[in-house]
């Protein structure tokens, strides 16, 4: 399931604004039907790494080796944030729940 919501992060990624706020990322919808809401999502400086680190080919073991490098942490501690992290930004995106 975590490939599959890399996928679809992936595909709705156009209808989301990025900035840059502070060392921290913010996501806005600007459109699709996330767009009828009212909402934005606060990324910190770990989860903003993995937004940038995103492409069409990320798996979810590439996320882990982007905290592992970037971040002193442990395989198991930046799987679990890795899986947090497409989790919530799965939900923020696509409204659906995990």
């Amino acid at each position: 399931m975590p490939q599959s919501k890399i996928v679809e992060i992936l595909q709705q990624r156009p209808n989301f604004a990025s900035e840059p706020v502070n060392g921290e990322r913010i996501l806005v919808p600007v459109k699709g039907r996330m767009a009828e809401f009212n909402t934005m999502l606060t990324l910190n400086p770990s989860a903003s790494h993995l937004w940038e680190s995103m492409d069409a080919n990320s798996t979810v073991e590439s996320l882990v080796d982007a905290l592992t490098a970037k971040y002193d942490v442990d395989r198991d501690t930046a799987l679990a944030d890795v899986n947090e992290f497409l989790d919530e930004l799965y939900k923020f995106m696509t409204g659906a729940e995990v």
